[in-house]
């Protein structure tokens, strides 16, 4: 694990003035560092003084973080348009490529040491979380792509009836009641010959 950095072990008053000042564009890097040590001075702690070094790669990985979500939600917007009226197999499939993905990135970091002790236990969870995710969408997929296949198959069933049905001139009625007594004969039950 890496060690917190100077500038994330800041007070938290100290440290929301620091991220604000950071992000604003009339200020500087050099204004920004300059500022937040006159506060830690005015807060008896002088000792936490920031270098001009260590608020440039927090800087640096605050605005890849910023890039990163900026991104992400244009690919959810971009997705969104375009898988909105698409059927529900395809938009599945993309969620559990998105979460497999989410989870890659995750491990990504916690190699790279990006994660520290306060924010593992949350990791951790959220990781548990996207797996059960990807169970419980991979299983409905399935659910899904089933009850489609059956859907299909009784579609199929029913043209091939009607077409059958067609030359002899029989009506649906007498076509319903003729499947009724072959599924009983099949199914080992009194076919019941009488007419209604």
């Amino acid at each position: 694990m890496s060690i917190p950095s100077s500038i994330e072990s800041l007070p938290a008053e100290a440290r929301e003035a620091f991220d604000g000042w950071l992000q604003d564009p009339a200020i500087t890097q050099k204004e920004a560092t300059q500022r937040v040590n006159a506060l830690l001075e005015n807060m008896g702690q002088s000792e936490r003084r920031l270098s001009l070094q260590a608020v440039n790669r927090y800087d640096l990985r605050r605005r890849a973080t910023a890039e990163r979500k900026r991104q992400s939600r244009i690919i959810t917007e971009i997705w969104a348009d375009k898988f909105g009226s698409e059927p529900g197999e395809q938009v599945d499939q993309l969620i559990i490529e998105l979460l497999r993905a989410l989870t890659f990135d995750l491990a990504f970091r916690l190699q790279n040491g990006e994660l520290d002790h306060a924010s593992l236990p949350a990791v951790i969870d959220a990781a548990d979380r996207v797996t059960l995710m990807v169970e419980q969408l991979e299983r409905s997929s399935e659910i899904a792509a089933r009850r489609e296949r059956e859907i299909k198959r009784q579609a199929d069933e029913e043209r091939k009836v009607q077409a059958a049905l067609k030359p002899l001139n029989l009506t649906k009625q007498d076509g319903a009641r003729m499947r009724e007594m072959a599924r009983r004969i099949y199914s080992g039950q009194n076919p019941d010959w009488e007419r209604p």
